[in-house]
């Protein structure tokens, strides 16, 4: 695959989003300390990001637990239909919805690290900040049923994950 992780954004808990770019002396080993040290990891098509971080050498720990919005949502929906998007829900939700700024730098055939930083730090924190949202939405929505179901299909998708990456 081409491309390179060039930033992310994380958000612990409570605490304000915290942005990270490429350029940045520790900006692997801080990722890598992350997501070792997490519980739970929240996403929203989490696979994609899985893969990225996999690229570099970052795995998540065994005892981590994920939660994806987009399965969660899926599970709301009863499993009928299609993945939602992100949009999708946010609206549902009345959350606003994702930046699409970014998006329009790519269809002009820019590359990521071409994209001015405070851009990307706004586009990363928003979509974190967003996704955060989302999932405490569904927690106040879904049964603990729902719940648990969402963590064990959280597992199903790093094995899946894991299967993909050794072929």
């Amino acid at each position: 695959a081409s491309g390179k992780l060039v930033s992310y954004s994380i958000k612990v808990d409570d605490k304000p989003t915290s942005f990270n770019y490429y350029s940045q002396l520790d900006f692997l080993n801080e990722l890598r300390a992350y997501i070792q040290f997490a519980k739970l990891i929240v996403g929203f098509n989490i696979k994609f990001d899985y893969h990225w971080v996999r690229r570099y050498g970052i795995q998540f720990p065994d005892r981590v637990r994920v939660w994806d919005c987009q399965i969660a949502e899926f599970i709301i929906r009863g499993q009928q239909g299609s993945y939602p998007s992100l949009n999708e829900c946010l609206t549902k939700y009345g959350l606003g919805s994702k930046d699409d700024k970014i998006a329009e730098y790519w269809a002009l055939g820019l590359d990521t690290q071409d994209i001015p930083v405070e851009e990307l730090e706004l586009y990363n924190n928003l979509d974190v900040e967003l996704t955060y949202q989302l999932y405490l939405k569904q927690q106040e929505v879904m049964t603990e049923a729902q719940k648990k179901l969402c963590l064990v299909m959280g597992l199903d998708l790093l094995v899946l994950a894991e299967m993909e990456w050794n072929g």
